[in-house]
């Protein structure tokens, strides 16, 4: 019999940013985006995808929508991301902090204070 492939909940990309980060809770902003990105992997990066499955306000999604275009993190419909090398968790946690518009990448090095 073959295996069934995994059907991806919003629970689910909700226990994997609590994973990611223990500390954070569901009411922080950092949380909500860390869920937002994960979710655009398995819904593409669109905000009306985004917005109908995370059901986060749609102004939310389109700021960190935007934010993620501008830096190189969404390319069309598709994430561009390092997050499952090594290092994958800081370079999640850094496109978190960008999408929320705290940094932002310049080529190849992220400028603080944006």
């Amino acid at each position: 019999m073959a295996k069934k492939n995994k059907v991806w909940t919003l629970k689910d990309f909700e226990k994997e940013v609590q994973h990611l980060d223990p500390n954070t809770t569901p009411e922080e902003p950092a949380f909500k985006t860390g869920v937002l990105l994960l979710s655009a992997l398995h819904v593409g990066a669109n905000i009306n995808r985004l917005t109908k499955f995370t059901g986060y306000p749609k102004d939310f999604v389109r700021d960190r929508v935007k934010r993620c275009r501008e830096n190189g993190i969404f390319v069309g419909g598709e994430v561009v991301c390092g997050w499952f090398d090594e290092n994958g968790g800081i370079a999640f946690w850094m496109d978190v902090l960008v999408a929320d518009g705290l940094l932002a990448k310049r080529k190849t090095a992220v400028v603080a204070g944006v």
